[in-house]
């Protein structure tokens, strides 16, 4: 059993026992794992739980043994003291959402550096948004589909109005199925996918078209990665954006 270390952003915890968790955590080095944080919850814990808060980017010291599919944290620590997400209830809760979709599709257990770059970029570049921060969620998870393998495809012409999301192709007409996003909605991705982060805040959705927007896009991603549909945080997220 080999003491390591690693730094990775947290995607889920779960109670453990009357003083444990159990955390699912996307780390640089070993890609998805589980974590034992034992006896965090106890007033004699020198690690304090809140570092494990969704999407909060923390340093590991741990035992790791092959053949274990939950690592024993021998010590943990924030990496980024964030300034603003934590303590916003909108931003928090599409934290929440963000970290639950992560936890859905990051499967793999191994290093993926440019995955791991782009998620921890995007969480810092969220945290310091003032402004226009209401669409980050879902401008993030068209940028993540690229790193997940279904990234749509660039619009090829100005009359392919209409987004097949089976395909991931834009047409100039309507497919022969009912999963497609209507020409308002398509043009909404094209603007996306032709910008980045900075550029995008300028879309200023208001909350019918926000959650419309988000449902396709949801739509998109359950086509191809299961599990997608069953969001909890997502019936929050359009609570708070009501």
């Amino acid at each position: 059993m080999a003491l390591t270390s690693t730094r990775g952003i947290v995607l889920q915890q779960v109670k453990y026992g009357d003083t444990s968790l159990i955390c699912q955590i996307y780390t640089q080095e070993y890609g998805r794992k589980s974590f034992l944080f034992k006896g965090i919850r106890s007033k004699k814990s020198k690690v304090h739980p809140n570092i494990l808060q969704a999407l909060y980017v923390v340093n590991l010291i741990f035992y790791n043994k092959d053949g274990h599919s939950i690592s024993l944290v021998k010590d943990a620590s924030a990496e980024i003291i964030f300034s603003h997400f934590p303590y916003d209830v909108s931003k928090s809760s599409q934290a929440m959402f963000i970290a639950e979709v992560l936890n859905k599709c990051l499967k793999e257990e191994e290093a993926n550096p440019v995955l791991f770059s782009f998620i921890k970029n995007s969480i810092e570049y969220f945290d310091l948004l003032e402004e226009g921060s209401s669409d980050f969620h879902i401008l993030f998870l068209v940028k993540l589909s690229k790193h997940l393998g279904f990234y749509p495809a660039l619009r090829p012409n100005a009359q392919d109005n209409v987004f097949d999301m089976k395909e991931g192709v834009y047409k100039e007409n309507f497919p022969g199925h009912l999963d497609y996003m209507d020409e308002y909605n398509s043009e909404l991705l094209n603007t996306i996918l032709n910008n980045n982060y900075g550029q995008l805040l300028g879309l200023e959705l208001n909350k019918n078209k926000r959650n419309e927007l988000l449902e396709y896009i949801l739509k998109f991603y359950s086509i191809h990665i299961d599990g997608i549909t069953r969001l909890k945080s997502f019936l929050i997220l359009k609570e708070i954006f009501s």
